[in-house]
């Protein structure tokens, strides 16, 4: 057995592909949004408060992606007690809806979100940079 712990981890060319990808649905649905990419441990490693959105997305953004790696669930489906308990155990625990884990042979390397117009554009600026990179490419 080996002392060392080897783990797919996030590239950097890879979110910033996301990162752009998300921010160009963003401007296509008119709907300026904060964009945040967690690794798996939580690790904000990328971000943008885009102009025009709510400076609140800044901090709730990133709790989104981070509840999304941390669950490997997509944000927004859990029963309002359950999420309302966890939030108050958990500081950095958010689940509004615009959260996505990032899979990768079955295992979450980690999580991202977009948060400040509606749930509707949340989601679906997340998918956005998800979709924008080809998962085996996403880790090193």
């Amino acid at each position: 057995m080996s002392d060392v712990v080897s783990e797919a981890r996030l590239a950097e060319p890879a979110m910033l592909k996301m990162l752009k990808a998300a921010v160009t649905e963003a401007r296509r649905r008119e709907a300026p949004s904060g964009i945040a990419i967690v690794d798996v441990s939580g690790l904000l490693r990328v971000s943008v408060l885009m102009d025009g959105a709510v400076p609140l997305a800044n901090e709730i953004v990133p709790k989104k992606a981070r509840t999304a790696a941390f669950t490997g669930a997509p944000t927004g489906g859990m029963p309002a007690e359950l999420a309302a308990k966890l939030a108050s155990a958990a500081a950095d625990f958010v689940d509004l809806p615009g959260g996505l884990p990032i899979v990768v042979d079955g295992v979450v390397v980690g999580g991202i979100a977009a948060g400040g117009m509606s749930a509707e554009n949340d989601v679906a600026i997340a998918q956005a940079g998800l979709a924008a990179v080809d998962i085996a490419t996403l880790t090193t």
